[in-house]
Order: structure tokens, then sequence, then C-alpha cells
């Protein structure tokens, strides 16, 4: 996985349905439904930051793609104030400061489009996003913003963790949020779409 770049160039779905063609008819069949809705992909490594990676990416292209300037302005009052939240929630500005500064610049620059000075085009994303120090810092963030939330709604998320995990709120998070390279779950997603009021569609 790791001469695999974080994000791939964009491909065919049938290059996927072909790796399973003589083994898992059921992955062949769910393949063939999402072909249904959709002609290409890209995969991400994966190295246990997959999901955020993932979301993150996808939802940027789309920004860029579609010049979703009214979602760009939304995305951007929503990372604004989660400075405060990290706060409050015990984080020290040192850590998460230049992580959303970065990520603020990324999602003007879509604002901004391709073409034209200040701006970012398709290729140039993809290759922040292929970037060791700007891809993980991005991802980094994201783990901050996702365990804040779940210890944010504690009422809502404690059942989840201690019914799947057998620990409390507070050692999930450190164990299993906050570090780099653990893997996610329904938890970890429904916490960062809901901290960002970000929409996903879990295909599967």
């Amino acid at each position: 996985e790791k001469n695999k770049p974080y994000v791939g160039d964009v491909e065919p779905l049938d290059s996927l349905k072909q790796e399973y063609i003589n083994g898992s008819q059921v992955f062949v069949q769910k393949i063939e439904k999402l072909q249904g809705q959709y002609g290409t992909m890209r995969r991400t490594r994966g190295d246990g930051n997959c999901f955020f990676r993932s979301f993150i990416y996808g939802y940027l292209e789309w920004l860029l793609v579609n010049q979703q300037e009214d979602e760009c302005r939304r995305f951007l009052n929503c990372l604004q104030g989660w400075k405060q939240k990290l706060v409050d929630i015990g984080y020290e500005p040192i850590v998460f400061e230049d992580p959303l500064d970065m990520l603020l610049q990324q999602v003007q620059a879509i604002l901004i489009g391709p073409g034209v000075e200040g701006g970012i085009d398709q290729q140039q994303l993809v290759e922040n996003f292929r970037e060791d120090v700007w891809s993980n810092t991005c991802v980094m963030l994201l783990r901050f913003i996702t365990s804040a939330e779940i210890k944010r709604r504690l009422e809502h998320f404690e059942p989840f963790v201690v019914g799947q995990y057998e620990m409390d709120v507070g050692m999930f998070c450190e164990r299993s949020v906050d570090v780099m390279g653990e893997e996610s779950d329904h938890i970890h997603a429904q916490a960062l779409c809901d901290a960002l009021r970000v929409r996903e569609h879990v295909r599967g």
C-alpha cells in the first residue's frame, strides 16, 4: 500500500469489477449496482486514514467540478466555527490552527475557481492530496473535529461506543479517532458528517 498514491487517478468502475469477476459474485453484483449510478472512481491508499481522505477529497472535488459557490461559503463558515468548538473541548490552538488555515485556504481557492489567480484546478487538488504533509495534515484536522463532535454529543454517541468498543467515549476518541492510521467505522462517519453538515452516501 505504501507505493500507492494517497489519491489515485480516475478509472472506470469496470476495472474494479474485473478484479472480482472470477471470485466473489456477491461483490460483482454490488459493483454492477454501483455502475447503474456511477461511471468512474478513485482509489485511496488503505492506510487506516482512507475514510477521512476519501471524504474530504471527494467533497472538495465535488465543490470544484460543480462550482458550488454557495456550498463553499457555507463550508468556510462551518470550518471557522470549529475554531472555538475545538478550544472548548480541550484542544490547544497551536495543534489545529495551521491545519485549519490550510484547509480554509484550499476551500477559498476552490471558490475562486480554476484559471484565475489564487484559484485551483482539479489537477492541483489531486497533487495536494498526494503530497504527504499536506494530505496527512488535512486528515489530522478531520480526526480532531470528529473526536470533538463525539465528545460534544456524548449522550448520542456513548451508547454506540460502549456497545461496540466496550470503553468510554474519552478512551475511544484517544485510541480510535485522534490517532492517525486507525480504521474508521459508522461512528466516525456520522460524527464527521454531522460536524461539517455534509451528506454522505455509503454504498456497499
